[in-house]
């Protein structure tokens, strides 16, 4: 899903290295009023067995901080 008036879009995995069931993940840009900044969240929902969730958990934030880093460098002013 994308919105362009709501300022996000959504997305599930086509395929994973690990057995992830019901994912669905949400980056939301949101103007911050004091300066020219905007606040960007990343979130995930997922059903995972337990044995893997540790490993999923490590590979999500591993993409998170990786992709938000480039999104700060390539909007940097």
């Amino acid at each position: 899903a994308l919105s362009d008036a709501e300022h996000f879009y959504s997305y599930a995995f086509a395929s994973s290295r690990v057995p992830v069931r019901n994912h669905r993940t949400t980056l939301r840009v949101l103007p911050i009023t004091d300066g020219d900044c905007s606040y960007v969240e990343w979130s995930s929902r997922f059903e995972i067995a337990p044995k893997h969730e540790a490993q999923l958990v490590e590979l999500m934030s591993r993409n998170f901080s990786d992709g938000l880093r480039s999104l700060a460098e390539r909007f940097k002013g």
